[in-house]
């Protein structure tokens, strides 16, 4: 360290500005190792070094200062946001500042650092050789110390925790001008100087800062656009292969769409080639070579069902990208290789390839040159019970040495069992086994531990069996029934099998907040834990500490359990202290103790009830009133409103309030569009007269005249014994309730002749709603005078089956609405399967403790 210090005051005297700020760095490197990773220590010796040193070195050290205040707030963000905030001079020490000082002072340094602008525009980056990394070829581009500090700075100021905590919209508006300020700075200097390399550099940092993400359809296409215009500008520098390989981004994620016949990847394609061609060595080029491979890559994905019935159709997908073939085969697989060969293993596949193979074939997908990814369904003839491997590759299967190769496997069984278990008390499964094609049981299956044949159990006539875990390393059963065979993976609870005691403290306080000066009561009950279960600890010395918000003792208390194994005590909150969150402390449990300045609130706020609905292209009005507790109006209090339309800003202003405490807001909605919707979400912050602020925010929903139709239960099936009772409701869409007239609608669902086999490609004809329809006779025509509606259906009205519901309801002011739903109804008396899922259905959905589940 005093070898650097002579470096460091050498350098200071003779100029040298490389010199000096290497040892500046270098002291922060060897100050880690004594101290660790202590930034606060560092901190104040860059505040030592900036106040001796002369410009341009200053401005350098007051950007390493900024970075380091940066990186302790990264470093310690969870501990200085607990920090409460404190008006007035708190002192330099860095280590209890609140998070807005922290992040205030990052700002300032960073602002101070690039204050000197012509003196720093002045200064050619050459003068800092020694100590600066990366690509010496591209220095051009930032040739002056200026472009350097201020890229530096704009790093962090697009970073959206630095603005998180600025509530107030000065400040937000005070850094995006300085903001735009030193983007004026650098482009106008680089213009005026001819440099149009460096110039289109800095624009497009320009664009990229400015550009949020949020994914709107207005923000893509206007960077899009400014891209295209700097595309013009670039063209002779190698900055314009860094604007295609943006544009191609924009195209490959979705953000634009293309108008041309050609799909997004494949202009994607064609942009990032381009911008590899022009400038081959530039950092655009790189980034548009990773862009391509990542757009060219070989993917393919099989999906099979992973149990199968015996001679029946098998349904196989497949999901590829850039693969013009799928070359497909099936394997047969023992009991054993079926549960333990690792075929990701490559010797275990290759040995896999030498086996004969049952059956092969080849798919084509529909395309392989728009680079997109592609379904396609297939299906395997059935084949007999057993364990099978489905593997698929982008080339012939013997074929495993070609670069461009992409292969899946897939294992699957054919079986004609359908085993469930549940984990039962005492280390016991139960089981039932049924045939899967009728669902039958089945009786005789045998039930055993893996590698252990001798345990075992039969299924009874019901198909039920229980068998009881010999060891802990029981996790698998194979049930067995002649040549079929299907191993069980058992779904256990793990409880704590650790033999050893272990200590427990819980801790509890009188109340979940607290102000400073008062007394926190605390209760602890000490505990032990061996094998899952807890015990209570009589007599057991406790070390009881009460912590603040930097986690430094405040007090410290010796405690002893009682005869229940409890303790009791209570510690006084100090003034004077940062609130936040303390901490009562002991080796084995703490609780947090949670303290603040708490001030109640005088007055509230609320919005004037209203029915009005809103339309489009009508203005939108709204009152609202600041009341104190006590009942008098908040005369002349600021009210300012923020109007927000799905992901834009329609409108913001001030108003105030009049003398009987009433405010007004009014606003034009726009037409609805797919990009606003048509929510508008209104925010108020309401100041009286002595700084007191409220908060108040309401949702205003428009519309063209529709009402809404809302059941009061979700219902796609009904067991109608007897009689069954639906309610809805009917109101506007800002839920205010409609008197008029409702019709219900019946249509019953003919079903085709034979259902396809549900696979993993639905077929349209499985959905219910595509079926043919025939409307019935019954109908429902109701009147409601407060929105609230009930119709009774009883059974017989309509025969068991699926349905189409058509509820159509018309307002007094004749807005309307409808609703369309499709039903299954069945009868009191058992009903023909419609459909594979309906083997069983639970009529009862909540069943009381003691009731039966009605199946």
């Amino acid at each position: 360290m005093e070898l650097i210090k002579e470096v460091y005051t050498k350098a200071r005297k003779e100029g040298n500005t490389a010199a000096l700020i290497k040892s500046v760095m270098y002291r922060r490197l060897f100050q880690t190792y004594l101290d660790g990773n202590d930034l606060a220590i560092q901190i104040k010796l860059l505040r030592q070094d900036i106040a001796l040193t002369k410009q341009p070195e200053k401005s350098i050290l007051q950007s390493v200062l900024a970075e380091t205040i940066w990186n302790y707030y990264m470093a310690n963000r969870y501990k200085i946001e607990q920090r409460t905030e404190v008006d007035g001079d708190i002192g330099d020490d860095i280590e209890t500042w609140p998070v807005k000082k922290v992040l205030n002072e990052v700002k300032q340094q960073y602002l101070a650092s690039i204050f000197e602008v012509a003196l720093l525009q002045r200064t050619s980056i050459n003068m800092l050789d020694g100590i600066l990394i990366g690509d010496k070829a591209t220095k051009y581009l930032q040739p002056t110390l200026y472009d350097l500090l201020a890229n530096d700075a704009l790093v962090v100021f697009r970073n959206t925790q630095l603005s998180l905590h600025d509530v107030n919209n000065s400040q937000v508006k005070e850094l995006s001008l300085q903001v735009a300020i030193i983007f004026k700075n650098i482009l106008d200097y680089h213009q005026k100087n001819g440099n149009r390399a460096a110039y289109c550099d800095a624009e497009l940092v320009r664009l990229r800062y400015y550009r949020t993400g949020n994914n709107s359809t207005e923000e893509n296409l206007a960077y899009f656009n400014s891209l295209q215009e700097l595309l013009k500008k670039s063209e002779a520098t190698e900055i314009y292969s860094n604007v295609l390989y943006e544009l191609a981004l924009l195209y490959k994620e979705e953000k634009v769409k293309s108008r041309e016949k050609r799909n997004n990847l494949q202009i994607a394609v064609e942009l990032a080639e381009k911008a590899v061609m022009s400038y081959s060595k530039s950092s655009g080029a790189s980034l548009a070579r990773r862009l391509l491979q990542d757009i060219r890559a070989l993917s393919l994905n099989i999906t099979i069902r992973g149990f199968n019935a015996p001679d029946q159709t098998i349904d196989v997908l497949y999901e590829s990208k850039n693969v013009d073939s799928i070359y497909m085969g099936i394997y047969a697989l023992t009991i054993s290789e079926a549960q333990h060969l690792n075929i990701q293993n490559q010797d275990n596949y290759y040995k896999l390839l030498n086996k004969k193979m049952l059956k092969s074939w080849i798919r084509v997908p529909v395309s392989v040159d728009d680079y997109k990814t592609h379904l396609l369904k297939d299906s395997i003839a059935g084949l007999p019970i057993g364990d099978y491997v489905l593997i698929g590759q982008n080339r012939p299967l013997l074929d495993t040495l070609n670069e461009r190769l992409v292969n899946k496997f897939v294992n699957f069984k054919v079986s004609g069992m359908v085993v469930s278990q549940r984990d039962h008390s005492g280390n016991i499964n139960e089981f039932k086994v049924f045939e899967s094609k009728n669902g039958l049981p089945i009786k005789g299956a045998k039930i055993e531990e893996e590698d252990r044949a001798s345990h075992y159990t039969l299924s009874n006539s019901d198909g039920f069996s229980s068998l009881k875990r010999t060891s802990d390393n029981f996790r698998t059963a194979i049930v067995i029934s002649g040549r079929d065979s299907i191993p069980v993976s058992l779904n256990r609870s793990y409880d704590n099998d650790d033999e050893e005691e272990e200590p427990k403290i819980l801790l509890f306080t009188d109340r979940p907040i607290y102000r400073p000066g008062q007394e926190v009561f605390y209760k602890g009950l000490v505990l032990k834990e061996k094998l899952g279960k807890s015990s209570v600890v009589v007599q057991e010395k406790v070390t009881v500490q009460f912590l603040d918000v930097n986690n430094n003792e405040i007090q410290k208390t010796e405690q002893t359990s009682n005869e229940y194994g409890s303790f009791s005590g209570s510690f006084m909150i100090p003034n004077g202290k940062l609130n936040g969150r303390m901490e009562i402390s002991t080796e084995f449990g703490e609780v947090e103790v949670q303290v603040e300045e708490y001030k109640r609130p005088t007055f509230e706020l609320k919005f004037v009830s209203a029915t009005d609905e809103y339309l489009y292209n009508d203005t939108v009005r709204l009152k609202g009133s600041a009341l104190s507790y006590s009942g008098y109006p908040i005369a002349n209090a600021i009210v300012k409103y923020t109007i927000n339309g799905g992901e834009n800003q329609v409108l913001d202003g001030t108003v105030t309030t009049d003398n009987d405490g009433y405010f007004k807001i009014a606003f034009f909605p726009f037409s609805k569009d797919k990009k606003r919707g048509n929510r508008y979400y209104i925010s108020v912050e309401v100041t009286d007269l002595l700084g007191e602020t409220r908060y108040l925010s309401k949702e205003v929903n428009l519309n063209k005249g529709a009402l809404n139709i809302n059941f009061m239960d979700y219902e796609d099936e009904l067991f109608i014994r007897e009689e069954h009772k639906t309610s809805f409701r009917v109101s506007t869409y800002n839920g205010n309730k409609v008197s008029g007239k409702v019709k219900v609608e019946w249509f019953y669902l003919q079903p085709p002749f034979k259902l396809k086999r549900e696979g993993l490609v639905y077929d349209t004809l499985s959905l219910q709603k595509n079926w043919k329809a025939t409307k019935m006779p019954l109908e429902q025509n109701l009147v409601t005078t407060d929105g609230n509606v009930s119709f009774v259906l009883k059974e017989g009205e309509l025969k068991p089956g699926y349905y189409r519901r058509l509820v159509t309801a018309v307002s007094d002011k004749l807005d309307t609405g409808m609703q369309e739903s499709v039903f299954r109804i069945y009868g009191s008396k058992p009903d023909s399967i419609l459909l594979r899922s309906e083997w069983a259905r639970l009529e009862n959905r909540f069943v009381n403790v003691g009731e039966d589940a009605v199946f």
